[in-house]
């Protein structure tokens, strides 16, 4: 029997173990390529490359998911290998040499990574298209593009995927000259080590473990926008990645055990063989475990962050834009005027007058906003004007202001209410206002106004006699099908009136195309990453199906049916898939709980939708893990 042979063997013998690696392969080289194709593709480029810096983008995205994907395929690669140790051995028993051995598993680790490669570029020379349209459909763009055969994308792809493939494969190759004939015979009684900890140890360790989550959560959730923010930022994240790590190694096994103890009957004997099973296992995967815990709640963050942002991208403009457009000159906005009665478009018109005068605005320091620095001119704005225009606001008195920062909404960018700005009106005269409301909204847009003061109609006048006076005309329009030629004309109206506006529709567009470039990003590796750390554990659950056959085996001969072990088998898999699931998603909620405080957007939707995404792909490879316990339990 030669080489090839045995690789050939080998390979049917594995398929079932092989497969889903092969697929989350597959999966991890299709996105790699596509990302590769889009990168260098000029005709994506030319649309929206230069604005966004597609290339570089891309690019990066690219090293990150390049790093993950090691990282995974390393890892799995060592966790086969290391479940074939026995098989090997009798290999070398039966007197084959190790150098060929050596080679079986160079060609095995070689053939499963160009095939990989093989079936990754032309999946995703097929599929690249659907990708770019789902890209420009969130883009908000609809254009007919011609995606061409990008050779610089499957060189890339191609040559990064075997550098890969062949430091893996020597990587196995080298298996058998670090271990002995008895190491690789013994390897299936050999699991990770794990201490063995008294009930008193493993309450206190226990115990500490939910303190320390706890503690984290409890300090993230008060003000963490101090001097001391990037100290509070580390303590919190080693709080609640040690405190997971110790609910993993002691909490779990204390209430476990509390079970135990509790079990009586006939068929608790099973169950109670499970509890043991599951306490071993959790107890000697516990760093696994908290490293795919904090993956995956770090992957639900990203991703519920930036599909927050997306969803949340119309409010975003219009935040920025109050107004659909908005001019400077008299004479532009009449012939804006005549354009929408050309197009037949109904509109709503206001005109704002404001001030421009700078302020003292010492009072504000430790009040961050987007919008001013200390002494920066600002605007005020007429309390009479802007209540006619439709904007509420409460009755002031002379030295009374309500600041309008749309910004203002957050832990970060704080209300400036109470607060007192003084204007110097002339040598000789101050005027104080204090700030009685604080609006997370803007009235006009911060490129005509920036910061907003309205205040009471006489100190307006007496402002206006100090400051830089300007009228603003704004817009409102009903007819959305008609947007691009307006908002063509109207650029082409402001320009000859020599101002550089941006309309409400150029902000929302804008804002599309960025956030739908990263939430497109965001969600294949987000899909990646859940899928990797889902192999991760099915990985290992399929290795201890084995490595249980023997108790399996007693079960039956004491007249256990198979579809009472199956019960058995479901309530230790629901633990093992369950507890990084469910602890995971508890970190990204309450890590965002503290992103919306920080910046003052409910983030509910986006999170609960990412959480829905991750419990059906856990799910998925829970069902296939019960599979496969069915199937060698059906065998013996």
């Amino acid at each position: 029997m030669t080489v090839f042979d045995l690789v050939k063997k080998n390979m049917r013998k594995n398929i079932s173990r092989y497969s889903l690696y092969f697929f989350s392969m597959i999966f991890s080289i299709i996105v790699y390529y596509v990302f590769a194709t889009l990168q260098y593709d000029q005709s994506i480029s030319k649309v929206i490359g230069e604005e966004l810096r597609l290339q570089g983008i891309f690019n990066a995205s690219n090293y990150v998911l390049l790093t993950f994907i090691v990282v995974f395929i390393w890892y799995t690669n060592s966790f086969f290998i290391r479940q074939r140790k026995r098989e090997l051995g009798l290999y070398h028993l039966v007197g084959i040499e190790k150098r060929t051995i050596g080679k079986m598993i160079f060609y095995e680790n070689m053939l499963l990574g160009i095939s990989s490669l093989v079936v990754g570029i032309l999946l995703g020379t097929v599929f690249s298209r659907l990708f770019v349209l789902f890209l420009l459909k969130l883009m908000g763009l609809s254009l007919s593009i011609t995606l061409t055969f990008s050779l610089q994308a499957v060189l890339k792809t191609a040559v990064v995927f075997l550098i890969v493939t062949i430091f893996i494969s020597f990587q196995g190759y080298f298996i058998m000259y670090r271990y002995t004939l008895l190491d690789l015979f013994q390897a299936e009684s050999k699991s990770e080590r794990v201490n063995k900890m008294n009930s008193k140890r493993s309450i206190v360790v226990g115990g500490l473990g939910v303190l320390l989550v706890g503690y984290g959560y409890y300090l993230s959730s008060g003000n963490i926008v101090t001097p001391k923010f990037f100290l509070i930022v580390a303590v919190v994240l080693f709080s609640v990645i040690f405190g997971t790590f110790l609910l993993f190694k002691a909490t779990i096994e204390w209430l476990m055990g509390l079970y135990r103890e509790h079990a009586s009957g006939y068929y608790s004997f099973a169950n109670m063989l499970s509890v043991s099973t599951m306490m071993y296992r959790i107890k000697a995967n516990a760093r696994v475990l908290t490293l795919i815990t904090i993956l995956s709640a770090t992957t639900l963050v990203a991703v519920g962050v930036t599909y927050s942002s997306y969803y949340n991208t119309k409010a975003d403009a219009r935040s920025m834009q109050p107004y659909d457009y908005t001019l400077h000159s008299k004479n532009a906005a009449q012939d804006f005027i005549e354009v929408l009665r050309k197009l037949d478009i109904q509109s709503n018109q206001y005109v704002y007058h404001i001030v421009k005068h700078s302020a003292d605005l010492s009072d504000f320091r430790f009040i961050t906003s987007g919008y001013y620095g200390d002494g920066e001119r600002i605007s005020f704005l007429d309390e009479e004007e802007v209540r006619k225009n439709g904007v509420s606001v409460p009755s002031l008195s002379a030295n009374e202001t309500v600041v309008f920062d749309s910004m203002a909404k957050g832990k970060v960018f704080k209300p400036s209410t109470g607060k007192t700005a003084v204007v110097q009106l002339n040598k000789s005269e101050q005027l104080a206002l204090k700030v009685v409301k604080s609006e997370p909204s803007l009235i006009l847009d911060s490129e005509s106004a920036g910061y907003q003061f309205v205040v009471n109609h006489d100190t307006f006048i007496k402002l206006s006699k100090a400051g830089q006076k300007q009228a603003v005309y704004v817009f409102n329009t009903d007819d959305e099908n008609k947007q691009n030629e307006l908002t063509k004309n109207y650029h082409q109206i402001a320009k000859v009136a020599g101002e550089s506006r941006t309309s409400y529709y150029d902000v929302f567009q804008a804002g599309l195309m960025s956030k739908g470039l990263f939430i497109f990003i965001g969600g294949f590796l987000g899909l990646v990453f859940l899928m990797a750390t889902g192999s991760i554990i099915y990985f290992k659950q399929i290795s201890e199906a084995e490595q249980e056959r023997k108790r399996f085996e007693v079960l039956r001969k004491l007249g256990f049916s198979v579809s009472q072990m199956m019960s058995t088998v479901r309530k230790q898999q629901l633990f093992t898939f369950g507890l990084p699931l469910v602890i995971g998603i508890l970190h990204s909620l309450f890590a965002l709980k503290v992103i919306t405080n920080l910046i003052g957007e409910s983030l509910i939707v986006p999170v609960l939708i990412a959480d829905a995404v991750y419990g059906i792909i856990y799910f998925l490879f829970y069902w296939l893990t019960m599979n496969y316990y069915r199937m060698v339990i059906k065998r013996l």
